[in-house]
């Protein structure tokens, strides 16, 4: 599992390298593999979930904005720029919502959860996800989850962290040293 995740890293890399989707989608196999044969492995769950999300809004975000020529991964932020009334907002959404990457991401999430139930990144994308969907069922579950609770940032501050220095993005490394 180890050897399948370094894989779908690296492929993830040749991705954000190079603009090829094909990259983005090997990444994908290999990690929701890696995350099948170890099952109870949160870092695997997490690393597939966190990849099939990106490659399903990559999906959705098509041609309305060019990610590689900004150097950037598909994220949940982006949803904003790809609509401009209620109406759109609402297609849009509803292709996210019914995407069946992000659909495998939250059970992937939600299964993180249950075995780390501190996880701060999968709280957080999970709540991301249900606000996006207006989903304020899952949202209380999440909430009554947390209840008493103190999520973990440890990791989210020292992956946040090696992200402002440049240390997990080569191109970002690159134009730092520029």
């Amino acid at each position: 599992s180890v050897t399948l995740n370094d894989t779908a890293l690296a492929w993830r890399s040749f991705y954000a390298a190079t603009g090829d989707g094909a990259a983005l989608d090997r990444a994908v196999a290999a990690v929701e593999r890696a995350a099948a044969l170890e099952p109870a492995d949160t870092i695997a769950a997490q690393n597939a979930a966190d990849l099939l999300a990106e490659a399903a809004l990559r999906d959705v975000i098509g041609d309305a904005i060019d990610l590689h020529a900004m150097r950037l991964h598909a994220n949940l932020g982006m949803v904003a720029f790809l609509y401009a009334d209620a109406a759109s907002r609402e297609a849009v959404v509803a292709r996210i919502v019914a995407h069946p990457r992000i659909r495998s991401a939250v059970r992937l999430l939600d299964r993180v959860v249950l075995m780390a139930p501190d996880h701060a990144g999968a709280l957080s994308t999970l709540a991301s996800i249900h606000t996006l969907a207006g989903d304020a069922a899952r949202l209380r579950a999440l909430a009554a989850r947390m209840e008493g609770r103190q999520p973990d940032v440890a990791d989210c501050k020292r992956n946040s962290l090696a992200a402002y220095r440049g240390e997990e993005d080569p191109a970002a490394r690159d134009d730092a040293e520029r």
